[in-house]
């Protein structure tokens, strides 16, 4: 006690604790801060990812359904009653059409899907398209309707196919008929850009097929009749939802995506431009997206001039 007395007993003044404790708090605050930012990015992170990776598995399938398109063509008299020449025929069809942002795409292939059961080889009629709608013939009566672009599939039973009973193209419309044979397969899908198309070492441009995308087996020109395209490009730009809920206006397709796919992929020689363009201007948007692409080999194909 003495030496106490003597010589004072060091330890920490009034004002170095309240420092110390400013210096701890504004430490806190900054790891709490940092924390929850790290965690915000974690989430728009995971949501981005499941968003994409449904994005994914719905363009996975049609690279991987499309692969099977058949048409079974047959070489035939070109005038049975006067004949003069063989010409190439079929009596399915392969169209590639233009849709709401980009294009649609509707073939045969044998996915063995009936009405009651599973039969093998069979041939159903199989559509792909994006479209902007509600979800009201989907949803749980109890949840609020969402309006979204969504990657549509339908596939037609086999014992159904009304590609026999048309001459034309009009036998997509029962491929595209909602609920029954139509149906969402991804959300937030903005464009399918089908581009049919020769190996590029015999056709760089990529326009001896189709100047515009389009194909059409049935009624299209000379060297599309019936028969497949070798390859298609397919091209697919989806939006992540975080995006489409702040651009969500109830049943209008929301204007700043309708503008930037005005007027876009017409003609393939711009494909590239209108892709970088359509990017620019979703990127001005602050709309988050992702562009997927990848060049699918029709199996069935037997192109020749």
């Amino acid at each position: 006690m003495g030496k106490c007395r003597a010589k004072r007993c060091s330890g920490f003044s009034l004002i170095e604790v309240l420092v110390a404790s400013t210096i701890l708090a504004i430490l806190v605050i900054l790891l709490s801060s940092a924390t929850g930012s790290l965690l915000n990015i974690l989430r728009n992170a995971h949501a981005k990812i499941d968003q994409y990776s449904a994005a994914r598995a719905g363009f996975d399938q049609i690279c991987s359904t499309l692969s099977q398109a058949t048409l079974n063509t047959y070489w035939d008299y070109d005038n049975p009653a006067n004949p003069t020449d063989y010409v190439r025929k079929s009596d399915l069809h392969f169209l590639i059409t233009p849709s709401a942002n980009g294009h649609a795409v509707f073939f045969q292939a044998p996915l063995a899907r009936t009405g009651n059961a599973v039969s093998t080889g069979l041939l159903n009629a199989v559509g792909f398209w994006v479209e902007f709608s509600g979800d009201s013939q989907w949803k749980p009566t109890h949840v609020q309707e969402q309006f979204r672009f969504r990657l549509m599939q339908g596939i037609q039973p086999s014992e159904s196919l009304a590609v026999f009973a048309t001459a034309d193209g009009s036998w997509t419309n029962a491929v595209k008929t909602i609920p029954d044979v139509g149906f969402p397969i991804a959300s937030n899908v903005l464009a399918l850009v089908l581009w049919p198309r020769l190996p590029v070492a015999q056709d760089p441009e990529g326009n001896d097929l189709s100047g515009n995308f389009e194909y059409d087996s049935r009624q299209g020109s000379a060297i599309q009749k019936a028969q497949l395209p070798p390859s298609v490009q397919v091209t697919m730009i989806v939006m992540d939802e975080t995006s489409a809920a702040r651009l969500a206006s109830g049943s209008t397709a929301p204007a700043a995506i309708t503008a930037a796919f005005a007027n876009r992929f017409q003609d393939v020689t711009n494909f590239d431009a209108d892709l970088e363009a359509v990017r620019v201007a979703l990127t001005a948007a602050k709309v988050n997206h992702l562009v997927l692409s990848s060049s699918v080999t029709l199996r069935e194909a037997k192109w020749s001039k």
